[in-house]
């Protein structure tokens, strides 16, 4: 844990995972988007289930309760 940050392992897991679905599902179709100007919302399932919907939401008002520095 990097505790001058406050990073966990966990938020770095997080972080990694994030990275990976950008990388992976998102980057690969980035200039067609903005060519074409086409929607990503078939991404937002996948998002969903990262957590990355509403992370900021605390889990006590049922959010994924991810911490900020993630």
């Amino acid at each position: 844990m990097n505790t001058r940050l406050g990073v966990t392992a966990e938020d770095q897991e997080i972080a990694q995972a994030i990275a990976r679905f950008a990388q992976e599902q998102l980057a690969p179709m980035a200039q067609k988007v903005d060519e074409e100007e086409i929607s990503t919302v078939c991404h937002v399932p996948g998002l969903a289930e990262l957590g990355v919907m509403g992370m900021n939401i605390p889990e006590q008002w049922g959010g994924p309760g991810i911490s900020p520095t993630a």
